[in-house]
């Protein structure tokens, strides 16, 4: 939703770049749904042998989200908010649900992760917590 809202903002701001960009954030988050709905689908159909595999891949997925989501906000930050009261009104709505986004899926990393001390993946989920357009910042 969020980067449908920030591709429909960017259009009424005529920045055809951001829009572009939000579109494929877009497309890229709406595929990752599906395929989020058939890893977690594997985990809770693996047996214990490899359950831990299937849940390792099935993080990666909302990992990649809210990579997705954190750069979502920043497209939208980036919008000139002097275009039009209601862009500006718009694309701040995007960036709350983007960051909102972003952080329920660091939650949901962390709780594959729980037991799996030392993961990188971990350290970056942390860091989308604190703050997911700074994190996507440094993932860049």
């Amino acid at each position: 939703m969020a980067a449908a809202l920030t591709e429909m903002t960017a259009g009424r701001c005529h920045d055809a770049p951001a829009a572009a960009r939000a579109s494929s954030l877009r497309k890229r988050a709406h595929a990752l749904a599906a395929a989020d709905v058939e890893a977690y689908g594997a985990v809770l159909a693996s047996g214990a042998d490899d359950q831990a595999s299937a849940l390792s891949h099935a993080t990666d997925i909302p990992l990649e989200i809210a990579r997705i989501a954190a750069e979502t906000a920043q497209v939208a930050a980036a919008l000139p908010r002097d275009a039009a009261r209601a862009a500006g009104t718009d694309a701040d709505a995007a960036i709350d649900l983007a960051e909102a986004g972003a952080r329920a899926a660091a939650r949901l990393v962390l709780a594959n992760l729980r037991s799996e001390g030392g993961d990188p993946r971990i350290a970056e989920a942390e860091a989308f917590l604190r703050d997911p357009v700074e994190s996507s910042t440094l993932q860049a």
